[in-house]
């Protein structure tokens, strides 16, 4: 190849990766692993693969409201999942879709709709259902408790932190490393057939409290 071809070549090549960081990203680190340098960190999903549905007994409250129901989330094909929230009596607070990496809202009703409240819903599903592939950085962190290890981790889903049992591989929590304005805690316990049993969502500044317990497939 001539020289100044070769040279062409390496600008375009650095011109992609410059402008599209989070595609460079993914191709890096395709699925729940963590890359630095050449040496890749793997942690289990919160759901394992083979996961199609789940119903959870859910509360929500947010400032002074609370409501209960339950939470049913179901992989419809390989490219979409379904979350929908209903009362004990069956009326439907939202239905939520995720295909193609879209959010999609199908149903919703009137007191959730609030576009902040949505945007953190989004957010927090993406973090539980859906392993990050668009990792840029991490940094491991020394921690006193021996059996969890600590990691910060950069992507183009923002910057968190990952805290994961040491001998299962399996996530505890996530924590995100905004302002305290944006600040989410995502805890998981109770691990059962690589299913967490338990799913507390915490937003301190909007007061909002998510509690997820698991019922059955």
């Amino acid at each position: 190849m001539p020289l100044f071809q070769m040279r062409n070549l390496i600008l375009i090549s650095l011109l992609i990766i410059l402008i599209f960081p989070c595609s460079y990203a993914w191709a890096m680190a395709p699925d729940s692993g963590l890359v630095k340098g050449n040496r890749e960190i793997k942690w289990t999903p919160v759901f394992p693969e083979n996961f199609r549905k789940g119903l959870f007994r859910m509360t929500f409250d947010i400032s002074k409201n609370h409501v209960t129901g339950f939470l049913m989330i179901k992989k419809t094909s390989d490219s979409s999942t379904s979350i929908v929230f209903t009362n004990e009596f069956g009326i439907c607070f939202f239905y939520f879709e995720f295909c193609k990496g879209k959010f999609l809202i199908r149903t919703l009703f009137p007191s959730f709709d609030r576009k902040s409240l949505l945007s953190l819903l989004e957010k927090d599903f993406r973090l539980i259902l859906f392993p990050d592939t668009t990792i840029k950085k991490i940094k491991v962190i020394k921690n006193p408790d021996g059996d969890i290890q600590n990691y910060k981790v950069s992507s183009c889903r923002g910057n968190y932190q990952y805290y994961i049992t040491i001998q299962t591989k399996k996530i505890k929590e996530i924590r995100s490393m905004h302002t305290i304005f944006r600040k989410t805690i995502i805890s998981l316990k109770q691990y059962y057939a690589d299913i967490p049993w338990m799913i507390n969502i915490f937003h301190p500044v909007q007061k909002l409290r998510i509690k997820l317990t698991y019922l059955s497939p």
